[in-house]
């Protein structure tokens, strides 16, 4: 959703960007008293305008088609996205909140902290953390375990209020 979000707001900026440039070039030539229009012919879309019914069949498909657009900007704005993790209360009157992202980077560098793991890959999710861990080692011995107990502790010390489970792939490299 995230890049939806983006999408669409670069989509916006871009058309209010040019709406407005538009909008400065002709009132500048209106202002000059310039007699016809400089971009846009809208003395003669006014006029086309003005002939239409409302209920003419374009007309309508064309507004059902920007209420649906607004509507989708509106979900997509209203969205929140990953659902953040609550962090454990020190005191009633403050909560806090961690971003499955920030779990996942600190669960990726705890596990590449452990000596013999090359490359980390986490993947954050409601009571489970699920760790892809990649040696070079030819015999890892109990480096899997060694992965578990750290990002274990690491977890640990990211005071989450529900401590999730974790659990760890340990993969070799070719």
């Amino acid at each position: 959703m995230r890049v939806l979000n983006r999408a669409l707001s670069a989509l916006v900026a871009i058309a209010l960007i040019a709406l407005g440039v538009l909008l400065v070039v002709e009132a500048g030539a209106w202002l000059l008293n310039q007699s016809t229009p400089v971009w846009v012919p809208y003395d003669k879309a006014y006029g086309n305008l003005q002939q239409q019914p409302w209920s003419d069949g374009a007309l309508i498909a064309i507004a059902v088609g920007l209420l649906l657009l607004g509507l989708l900007m509106l979900i997509a704005g209203f969205s929140r996205g990953t659902k953040p993790l609550p962090l454990s209360k020190m005191d009633d009157q403050v909560s806090a909140e961690m971003a499955p992202g920030d779990v996942r980077r600190a669960v990726e560098d705890a596990a590449k902290d452990v000596t013999g793991v090359s490359e980390a890959k986490a993947k954050v999710s409601k009571g489970k953390i699920d760790v892809a861990a990649t040696t070079g080692l030819r015999d890892p011995g109990d480096l899997e375990a060694k992965v578990r107990d750290h990002v274990g502790g690491a977890v640990e010390g990211l005071t989450l209020a529900r401590q999730p489970r974790v659990s760890v792939n340990l993969k070799q490299s070719s």
